[in-house]
C-alpha cells in the first residue's frame, strides 16, 4: 500500500516518500551539495531513487535540463509526483529503463554532468526482504563498475561525474573510473569517530590527474 509523506527542506525543495519504497539518507543530500551544475548543463540524475539528489542540486545551482532514470516503476512514478511538486516539469523527463539499456538516443544532447547515489553495498549477506528496498540498496540489477561504464559512455569529453561511494570501497571506486576515462578532480571524505564513512567523488572525464581531497565531519552537511 502506496503511503507517502512530504519532506520540506530549508531551501524550499519539497519531496515526497513512500514508507513502502526505499527512503534517502543523509548521503543524497551531501551528494547533491556536492555537485556543482551551470544553467546550460545537461544533467542525469542515475539510479535516481525519489529524485532527491537532481532535485535538490538543481534548487542549489539551477540547470538546463534534468533526466532521472531508475530501473523500477514505483520510483519514477515518485519522481514525476516530486518533479510536478516542484513545478519542475518543463525542464525535468523521467527514464525507467534498465541502466544498461540507456544510449545517447534517450537524450535530446550530450550529457555534461552524471549524478549517482547508487546501489553500493556487495551481494555478500542479507538483503531487505522487500525487493525494492533490497534493489536500492544492492548490487541487485547493476553495480559501481557497471554504473561508472555507463556513465564513461553517456558523457561528453570534460564532462563531470559526480558519485557517492562508502569509504571500503573507495580505492576500487577510484580504479574503475580511471578505467574508463575517468581522473577524480575533488573528494570529499566524511569521518565519524574519527573513522571514514563515506567518499564523494567529482570526477571529470578525459582530464589530467590530481585531485583536491577535504575531511569533513559526517554531521558538517547540515
Amino acid at each position: 500500500m502506496t503511503k507517502l509523506s512530504l519532506e520540506q527542506f530549508e531551501n524550499g525543495v519539497r519531496l515526497y516518500q513512500d514508507e513502502s519504497l526505499y527512503k534517502f539518507t543523509s548521503d543524497a543530500i551531501k551528494l547533491a551539495k556536492f555537485c556543482k551544475f551551470k544553467h546550460t548543463d545537461t544533467v542525469l540524475d542515475m539510479c535516481a531513487g525519489s529524485g532527491v539528489v537532481g532535485l535538490y542540486a538543481y534548487s542549489i545551482n539551477p540547470c538546463n535540463k534534468i533526466y532521472f532514470n531508475d530501473i523500477q516503476t514505483s520510483m519514477c512514478e515518485l519522481i514525476y509526483k516530486n518533479i510536478e511538486l516542484n513545478n519542475l516539469q518543463e525542464i525535468c523527463k523521467v527514464l525507467c529503463k534498465n541502466l544498461n539499456d540507456l544510449t545517447l538516443n534517450d537524450f535530446d544532447k550530450n550529457v555534461d554532468i552524471i549524478v549517482c547515489n547508487p546501489p553500493y553495498f556487495k551481494l555478500n549477506g542479507k538483503t531487505n526482504q522487500n525487493i525494492s528496498k533490497a534493489m536500492c540498496r544492492h548490487e541487485i540489477a547493476t553495480n559501481l563498475s557497471q554504473i561508472i561504464i555507463k556513465a564513461s559512455s553517456l558523457i561528453k569529453s570534460k564532462g563531470k561525474f559526480y558519485l557517492v561511494v562508502p569509504s571500503d570501497r573507495l580505492c576500487e571506486s577510484v580504479g574503475y573510473l580511471t578505467e574508463n576515462k575517468f581522473q577524480v578532480k575533488n573528494m570529499e571524505i566524511y569521518h565519524s569517530n574519527s573513522n571514514a564513512t563515506i567518499c564523494l567523488l567529482e570526477s571529470v572525464k578525459d582530464a589530467k590527474v590530481g585531485v583536491k581531497i577535504k575531511i569533513k565531519n559526517e554531521n558538517d552537511y547540515i
